[in-house]
């Protein structure tokens, strides 16, 4: 009962209210098992108040509580978590022989995260020699970090280590690692990464690289790096985007009504000599229809001038802008034949 109402704080992020009853009760001459003492250590340590954390661990012990693999994986984890691997290494140490897939991850993921990327690795061979068996999902864990920190080379030489020792890479995966190369422009590596990988299984992994590479181009207003792209893979065989990757990108953006990438998508497609068919055009009038509708019709001439067919979508693109603008579908219907556009 009484660890209970101490685990209900804690879920409720109370920790202060917690260890108040926690102190009361002992002052009271209640002798909490480890159990009791871990609940209020784990509550500290996964809000990242290690230091108090710490505190509950020394006093545990000189109440002669015996730390069990809960109360030290936890605060193993904790200071990883707070970027401070050498005091999670202590615990680690604590361990021995319990250690486990999960402490192992979690002391690499602290060296990876405050850089001291030599006791990352060396950790990582150390647990591969172990014969410790680690899911795909801790192995994932451990290659985002690396993503996010930037650190393109470490990336890959861990993801070439884990491939070997049977980690079995999914299509999000290796696109998120090749797409990382190609931000840092290390487009050998790239190329020859995907030819590894994909072995001839289709355009999945290519168009999906293409696709995630450029949208985060695009969002960040940076047209440059797409040039840059284009005229560094110019001569590839490999990551070239074709029609279905714009056409992708212009149903994206058209969403979120950002006329100046689409414009921009317009541009580079012509300048790659793609011909625009019907999913090219119906985003560029869809965003129109939100910012002004004559432009929208404007593009539909342009489209039809081109010798692409409007679609079903085209006229319900059409019909929803000036459903929105006369509040009333007949009159919109009514509106758009009398323009001469009539529904194919």
């Amino acid at each position: 009962m009484v660890t209970s109402v101490i685990n209900f704080y804690i879920r409720c992020n109370e920790l202060t209210k917690a260890r108040e009853i926690f102190n009361e009760l002992k002052g009271r001459g209640v002798c909490f098992d480890v159990i009791s003492w871990n609940i209020l250590l784990i509550g500290y340590a996964q809000s990242n108040l290690m230091e108090e954390a710490s505190s509950i661990f020394e006093e545990m012990k000189r109440d002669g509580v015996k730390p069990n693999y809960i109360t030290l994986s936890s605060m193993l984890s904790g200071y990883s978590r707070q970027g401070n691997p050498r005091k999670a290494f202590v615990f680690f140490e604590l361990l021995l022989d319990t250690v486990t897939e999960e402490n192992w991850i979690s002391l690499i993921l602290g060296y990876i995260e405050c850089g001291e990327m030599k006791e990352a690795i060396g950790l990582l061979n150390e647990m591969i020699k172990s014969g410790t068996k680690t899911k795909d999902l801790k192995w994932n864990l451990l290659l985002n970090k690396l993503i996010d920190k930037g650190d393109t080379q470490n990336t890959l030489q861990i993801f070439n280590t884990i491939l070997l020792n049977g980690f079995q890479s999914d299509l999000i995966m290796n696109s998120k690692i090749i797409k990382s190369l190609l931000i840092a422009e290390q487009y050998p590596q790239a190329i020859q990464l995907y030819l590894h990988l994909n072995k001839g299984n289709g355009m999945e992994l290519h168009d999906r690289v293409c696709i995630s590479l450029l949208q985060h181009y695009l969002q960040r207003g940076q047209f440059d790096k797409i040039t840059s792209l284009l005229n560094a893979l110019q001569g590839e065989k490999v990551f070239w985007p074709g029609l279905y990757v714009w056409n992708t990108l212009l149903e994206m953006f058209s969403a979120k009504l950002n006329l100046n990438v689409l414009l921009k998508i317009k541009e580079y497609m012509k300048e790659m000599n793609l011909t625009p068919n019907v999913l090219t055009w119906n985003p560029l009038i869809e965003c129109y229809v939100h910012i002004n509708m004559q432009e929208a019709l404007l593009q539909l001439d342009l489209m039809k001038e081109a010798g692409v067919r409007p679609n079903q979508q085209t006229w319900n693109i059409l019909l929803s802008g000036f459903k929105r603008h006369l509040k009333d579908e007949q009159k919109a219907i009514e509106t758009l034949k009398e323009k001469g556009y009539l529904p194919p």
